[in-house]
């Protein structure tokens, strides 16, 4: 892959949502020094912002895995090992997490609202 398709590639993954150097390097099948440079020079530009990490950083991904009663909380996990909890969700939010121990799925109502995170 020349210089000018991986810059695409990167872009394609980024415009997904945020990624990490080694989770794009992973996906686009290339060298992470080689992503990390691409990265740089979109940044510089001003064609990517707040969507990029460091290499090594980890932007997780969460799962809603449970609930709690007391206090009502949205159990996540992340791939990584990590957990944290929803405080206070919403009536739906906490009526569809019930069901995640049986049936996970992505959390999408915002990493801002993870709270706790241990592990990973």
């Amino acid at each position: 892959m020349d210089q000018e398709q991986l810059r695409w590639a990167v872009r394609g993954v980024l415009a997904r949502g945020p990624a990490g150097v080694l989770e794009i390097a992973a996906e686009v099948d290339a060298d992470p020094a080689d992503v990390q440079r691409v990265l740089e020079e979109l940044k510089t530009e001003g064609k990517v912002g707040r969507r990029i990490f460091k290499m090594g950083e980890h932007q997780h991904r969460w799962d809603v895995v449970s609930t709690a009663v007391v206090p009502v909380q949205i159990i996540v996990e992340c791939a990584c090992g990590a957990q944290g909890v929803i405080a206070n969700p919403s009536l739906e939010e906490w009526n569809r997490a019930y069901y995640g121990p049986s049936i996970p799925y992505e959390w999408d109502g915002g990493d801002e609202r993870v709270r706790g995170v241990t592990g990973g």
